[in-house]
């Protein structure tokens, strides 16, 4: 993991991602039979992920904080893949999970 610097010209951008209600989906289903709602919970979760590609694509910052999400475990891949350093702060809920 790359060191926290500011860039050549003097710029550091933080990009946060918070409640983004990952690890709450299972909660939120439609009902239907549990092939639906586990297509639904896919779907959302698929929705997340694909959120998070695009803002980094396009923002390429230097650090990421992960707020208020107990599931941040399953967040961290596209910053380790992308070698960007990242934190998180736990959220009112995170001591539930």
């Amino acid at each position: 993991m790359r060191k926290l610097s500011f860039s050549k010209d003097g710029k550091f951008k933080i990009v946060q991602f918070t409640d983004t209600h990952y690890g709450e989906l299972e909660a939120h289903g439609d009902g239907g039979t549990p092939e639906e709602k586990a297509r639904y919970i896919a779907i959302k979760r698929d929705g997340v992920l694909a959120t998070m590609h695009r803002v980094l694509d396009a923002e390429k910052p230097d650090l990421v904080i992960l707020t208020g999400d107990h599931a941040w475990r399953n967040l961290v891949a596209p910053m380790i893949n992308r070698e960007i350093p990242w934190a998180v702060v736990m959220g009112n809920h995170d001591y539930e999970a």
